[in-house]
């Protein structure tokens, strides 16, 4: 995943520098400019999310990510004791932002995506979901599995596999993951 996880931040960093003189523009309001942001960045940035198994170290990528566009976004506040610009914080920038940080929606569309994939009943991504692999996996710690990713979300917000075929109970679920500070 870290590869493919690259691929999108270089894409997402060649669609941000298209659009640079926008986010510098003064003549656009910051509304409009996050309305860019999640209209064409970010859908490239997060492009088959539903898919990854990321680490900690994926979703800091992610968010430092963000942090970068919102930086621009919003630029820096004046402080009036020392006469002086200062680059916001990454609290400020999020009370700024009021919506769900980058890996909180990779989070979300996986969640949403196990439930599709697990009521497929006969199909082969269930078949891909539930197959045992017979033998050993190697020494050394293993690496992290989407499953696995899945299960740790779900027992995080209080859910279980089996209430994937009851499409209501699992919206439920994906507003509680929705609810979640993405930390």
């Amino acid at each position: 995943m870290k590869l493919e996880i690259n691929i999108r931040l270089n894409a997402a960093n060649r669609c941000y520098y298209v659009l640079r003189t926008l986010f510098k523009s003064k003549l656009l309001s910051r509304k409009t400019k996050e309305h860019l942001y999640i209209s064409y960045i970010r859908p490239v940035l997060t492009y088959a999310c539903a898919t990854w198994a990321t680490t900690k170290g994926d979703d800091e990528k992610l968010r430092l990510f963000e942090r970068k566009i919102l930086r621009k976004i919003y630029g820096p506040v004046f402080n009036n004791s020392e006469q002086k610009l200062k680059i916001r914080t990454n609290t400020q920038l999020y009370q700024l932002y009021k919506r769900e940080d980058v890996v909180q929606f990779t989070r979300v569309t996986r969640i949403e995506w196990a439930g599709y994939v697990w009521r497929a009943d006969g199909s082969i991504l269930k078949e891909a979901l539930t197959y045992m692999i017979r033998g050993k996996r190697p020494r050394g710690r293993p690496r992290k599995r989407w499953k696995d990713s899945v299960k740790e979300l779900l027992e995080e917000i209080g859910g279980d596999w089996e209430q994937g075929y009851n499409r209501e109970r699992w919206k439920e679920l994906v507003l509680a993951a929705k609810s979640l500070n993405g930390s």
